[in-house]
């Protein structure tokens, strides 16, 4: 369960840090400790130009920007033509190029989560992805379960109160 307080939070951050900081806070309260948010304004922009917040290790980030993954991620491919959430388990990556970078996010701590799209009313795209290192077995899926209404309200929350912030750079110490 979350408290509402908690959300109205992130629509009361008055700067890009405490929003994110806020973000990661809510996702840590329901057991995860990694979360990406990513929003680009349209369809059509590509996704180097993505607002982007992320708590996964910097390492991880560099590389997978570097290498356009991407492009080859399920979870982002879920996200442009779907609206329910996905939950990772090493099926969902497959093999080949899919399951290799499941694999190596899982090296860098990113081993089980779930991706909530993102379909904003003026045509914006995007995803939230809370992770954690937890094996993705029974008892993550029971969490899930017991989370995921929660996690798509902070989702419903955290896009619209971002607005603000939408075109601002990344600030040191946040990993874009």
């Amino acid at each position: 369960m979350i408290e509402t307080a908690l959300l109205l939070e992130l629509l009361e951050a008055g700067d890009d840090r405490t929003w994110t900081e806020r973000l990661f806070r809510l996702a840590y309260s329901l057991g995860f400790d990694q979360v990406l948010f990513g929003v680009v304004p349209s369809r059509h922009v590509r996704f180097e130009h993505a607002f982007t917040r992320s708590n996964y290790s910097a390492e991880w980030r560099a590389r997978y920007d570097a290498n356009g993954f991407a492009y080859v991620d399920p979870t982002v491919g879920h996200c442009v033509s779907n609206t329910l959430p996905l939950i990772w388990a090493p099926s969902t990556f497959g093999g080949g190029v899919p399951g290799a970078l499941y694999e190596e996010a899982s090296a860098h701590g990113i081993r089980s989560g779930v991706t909530l799209p993102i379909h904003g009313p003026q045509g914006e795209l995007g995803m939230v992805s809370f992770a954690s290192d937890t094996r993705p077995d029974v008892p993550f899926e029971q969490l899930l379960l017991q989370t995921l209404p929660a996690l798509s309200l902070i989702r419903d929350y955290a896009f619209p109160s971002l607005a603000p912030f939408l075109h601002s750079r990344p600030e040191p110490g946040l990993c874009p």
